[in-house]
């Protein structure tokens, strides 16, 4: 299979796997979404937009009695071991629709999607991200820099060679945290290297600022002595 036969497969789907989503097809997508799951069930796609089914049972209102106030008519979920084919065949289409919709989503959108339970909130979400006016939706590669950014001085030389020679769009955050991890000894072994002779060129600045104040001082005290004995000499 040529590389652009795996392509149509993937962008447009088959009978038995829905189409992958693209951001920048995510309308063509929507519409090649809905037609795959209506060949699925003709009831399955009003779990996009609704909760999943729970089946309902009714319960009788109670009178009044002298001793208790009447209870109205109310409804409350039935027990699954109650419900009948039907509504099993039913309650089943809403975590179907949701289980297809996660297999048409690539990783990186999904990562985003992580506190969607439910088929309807994935799709409202889907439209949130990807019809709204900002894109929220953050790749690998932008988390991947955010993180390289984050990082203080001291490694400043390592991260410059990571942004040069590693593919930051398809590297994984775990993956550049590992490479963090395996050369924080050699950096923390620079610093203190470094740090040394910081230490000894601030003493020596400090040392530099004594002597200078010294030699202030000591001006100071000898144009005091030659004023002075200026005045005994002309009296």
């Amino acid at each position: 299979m040529t590389a652009n036969s795996n392509f149509s497969f993937m962008s447009i789907g088959s009978q038995t796997k829905p189409a992958t989503l693209v951001c920048e097809e995510f309308q063509q997508w929507k519409i090649r979404m809905v037609n795959f799951l209506e060949g699925i069930h003709p009831r399955i796609t009003k779990f996009l937009h609704k909760p999943p089914y729970v089946s309902l049972q009714l319960v009788p209102r109670v009178p009044a009695t002298a001793t208790t106030d009447e209870v109205s008519k109310y409804f409350k979920p039935k027990q699954r071991k109650g419900w009948n084919e039907g509504e099993r065949e039913i309650a089943d289409l809403a975590p179907k629709c949701k289980r297809l919709l996660i297999i048409a989503i690539p990783n990186d959108i999904f990562d985003s999607l992580d506190n969607c339970n439910t088929s309807m909130d994935l799709w409202s979400e889907l439209q949130r991200q990807l019809e709204g006016g900002i894109k929220v939706i953050i790749f690998d590669e932008d988390n991947n820099m955010l993180f390289l950014k984050s990082l203080e001085s001291e490694w400043l030389h390592l991260t410059m060679s990571m942004r040069t020679h590693m593919d930051l769009e398809s590297t994984t955050l775990a993956n550049l945290y590992g490479t963090r991890a395996s050369q924080e000894p050699l950096v923390i072994q620079m610093k203190r290297s470094i740090g040394g002779p910081l230490a000894l060129l601030a003493e020596g600045r400090k040392g530099k600022k004594k002597e200078v104040k010294t030699e202030v001082k000591k001006k100071k005290k000898k144009d005091l002595m030659i004023e002075s004995g200026g005045e005994e000499m002309s009296s």
